[in-house]
């Protein structure tokens, strides 16, 4: 059907008036296109920034192999080491400053055998002056490192002064942030000692690798010695350095008194 007149005028107005309109349209169109380009264009950027984000995220957290590995006693038939030891102690009221070597010695056992050899301590000095050293102590290792006895004339109280110089190996592989714990029972009725553990990751000491691993340590008993440590075991499971803070210490050799002391122990090249 034709359309009326009228109708024709309606629609020639409707026209102009979307003509007058469409500039502004057409550029609202264009610029909403332009936009939704652009955004996809960033999502896929946003995309890749998040997934490398992630990614160097999970690289940060995931233990590296130089932060993890086999925590192994060393000792073995002829395993010898020696330490450096510096102590800050207060004993009868004045303070001493000690030093001395530390020296281990293996000569014997393995298997499902304690090690066995001897400790010494020698060159001791008490705050600069000789003051003469004791004999050697022999001694024996469980399998994961942990000192199961000495022979003296002083019993046991030499294994439990050495506590501090001690460390309990997991005989597995371990991570950064890895935590364990374990017991030491001694061959005598003195108290058992706990050990808590917690890799804080590689380090080097004297230009090699270690593992850094913090250790508290406590006697189950009343007035059992306790403290904590750090470790730098090196991948051979040999310690290169450690520091120790205890209380309750005690040397037999200089009599009764428990005390509390710093001590410091660094491999000998």
């Amino acid at each position: 059907m034709p359309l009326s007149s009228h109708s024709l005028s309606l629609l020639s107005q409707l026209g102009a008036q979307f003509v007058s309109f469409s500039p502004g349209l057409i550029k609202l169109g264009l610029g909403i296109f332009a936009d939704l380009r652009y955004l996809a264009a960033n999502a896929q950027e946003d995309r890749d920034m998040l997934l490398t984000t992630l990614l160097a995220a999970t690289v940060l957290t995931t233990p590296t192999a130089q932060d993890t590995w086999e925590l192994k006693a060393p000792y073995a038939k002829g395993y010898e080491s020696t330490h450096e030891i510096k102590i800050n102690v207060t004993i009868g009221g004045q303070q001493i400053e000690a030093s001395f070597k530390n020296a281990i010695k293996v000569t014997d056992g393995g298997g499902d055998k304690p090690w066995k050899g001897t400790i010494n301590w020698v060159d001791i000095l008490a705050s600069g002056n000789p003051v003469g050293d004791p004999p050697a102590w022999d001694s024996s290792w469980q399998a994961d490192g942990s000192l199961f006895s000495t022979e003296s004339e002083m019993g046991d109280d030499v294994r439990r002064m050495l506590i501090p110089f001690t460390f309990v190996y997991p005989g597995k592989a371990v991570a950064k942030g890895e935590k364990w714990t374990s017991e030491v029972k001694p061959f005598t009725k003195t108290p058992v000692v706990e050990y808590k553990y917690e890799v804080l990751g590689a380090e080097q000491q004297d230009s090699k690798d270690a593992l850094k691993v913090k250790v508290a340590y406590k006697e189950k008993a009343d007035e059992g010695l306790s403290g904590e440590s750090t470790f730098w075991i090196m991948k051979d499971g040999k310690i290169s350095k450690f520091e120790s803070d205890v209380k309750g210490w005690f040397v037999p050799m200089a009599g009764p008194e428990r005390v509390e002391a710093k001590i410091v122990g660094t491999l000998k090249k």
